[in-house]
This record gives C-alpha cells, structure tokens and sequence, in this order.
C-alpha cells in the first residue's frame, strides 16, 4: 500500500489520517500540524529532525543567524572520526575540503560550549576548548580535533581582536600551548 499526502477541504492527510489542517487567511496559508508516529529502533528522532529541517526553508528563518565574525578553516587529516555514534545520515564528512568553522560574536546557544564553531555544510559544531565535535542535530561527539589542528585554532582565534580576550578566558592556562 502506497503512502500518500492529500489536500482535501482544507485537511492534509496521510496514509487516511488527518495530520494538519490548511487555510487561506488574509493573504497567508496557514498551516496547523498535529500528528504522531510510532517507530521500531532508535530513529525515532530523524522524523522530527527532517520536519525541522524543512520549516527552517521558510522564508522568515532565511539568513536569521548571528553575523559570522570569523571563519576557520581544519584540514581533514586534524579530524579523527568516532564509530558507533548515531550521526544523521546526509551530513556525513565530505571528502576533500576541509572543515569550515563559523565563529559568531554572540551566538545565542552555548552548546557544546560558550565559544564553539559551526560548520553548517556538515551539520556539525566544535568546542573549541576541547576540540570535541558533535554532530548539531543529535548533540553527539562524532569526532574529535586533533591536538595539532586545535593549537592552530587557538592561534587563529588569538590572532582576532573580535574572539581573543573570549578564549584567554575561558581556555585553562595549563591547555594554553600558544
């Protein structure tokens, strides 16, 4: 039996049941949701997770991210890949360029740490006190910055009037190797 979504009189349904109802108002579609789902193994999560994913196409969440300040740049080679974490499935490491870390002034989360970096094509944010890598979605260390790769952003960050005083901080003096 095919899955099938449907508009009909102003109600989505799925597969037969009714999971959001539609409106016209006053020039805006209107779109109120309200479903459950049931799901064997531990995915349960990855629905949720592509809904999200989906509103955040909508034109009022476009380019409403902090400004980015700095960005950094860690060779694939400085990163060691965990195995056996649950990583979302279309933001695996690509091969070939390297992390791309965006550093905001004030970012709003501090997750995984006050000062962390995003590298938004892989899905991914770096503490940048420890070098631990996890993946933005399911807040899980999936990888690891290499000692070398970490010292060199510690510099790189050192070096930005913007991120400096933030870092000296919060970076214990006996991991400060810079």
């Amino acid at each position: 039996m095919s899955k099938t979504l449907t508009l009909d009189n102003g109600k989505l349904v799925f597969d037969g049941e009714t999971i959001a109802n539609h409106e016209y108002r006053d020039g805006q579609h209107i779109v109120t949701i309200n479903f459950s789902y049931a799901v064997n193994g531990e995915n349960w999560f990855r629905p949720v997770i592509d809904l999200v994913n989906g509103l955040k196409q909508l034109p009022e969440y476009k380019d409403v991210a902090p400004e980015v300040l700095l960005v950094l740049q860690s060779d694939e080679d400085d990163v060691e890949i965990l195995s056996g974490v649950m990583r979302r499935l279309d933001e695996k490491t690509f091969k070939g360029d390297g992390y791309k870390w965006r550093f905001h002034k004030n970012d709003a989360d501090n997750f995984p740490s006050p000062l962390h970096g995003h590298d938004y094509e892989r899905g991914l944010k770096i503490d940048i006190l420890t070098g631990r890598i996890f993946d933005a979605s399911t807040k899980n260390h999936c990888e690891t910055l290499r000692p070398k790769g970490l010292d060199k952003l510690h510099r790189e960050l050192k070096a930005s009037a913007d991120f400096k005083d933030k870092l000296e901080t919060l970076l214990p003096k006996s991991a400060d190797k810079t």
